[in-house]
């Protein structure tokens, strides 16, 4: 995988999914910034704290970020809070 350079925003960057895909593309040399409501366990490039919940939320983190930004990893998410699939 070549990021290397690369500006990479990881929504959902603290735990799960979301802290193994900062993890590992910041190994593969990209500069990772993160975005979650709790800090992460590791270094990032830079982080953003925000609950994206809301689009106040949103608006706020994206606020916050740099003018670049190459790719986006949108991984945040609570499991188990997904609705029925029938009212779909």
């Amino acid at each position: 995988m070549n990021v290397r350079g690369q500006t990479i925003v990881v929504t959902g960057c603290s735990s799960g999914v979301g802290a193994e895909t900062a993890r590992r593309l910041g190994s593969y040399g990209a500069l990772v910034i993160g975005i979650d409501r709790n800090d992460p366990a590791f270094t990032l490039n830079a982080f953003v704290r925000a609950d994206l919940a809301t689009p106040k939320g949103i608006e706020a983190a994206v606020a916050q970020l740099s003018a670049r930004i190459d790719h986006v990893c949108h991984v945040a998410g609570v499991p188990g809070t997904m609705p029925d699939r029938s009212e779909f």
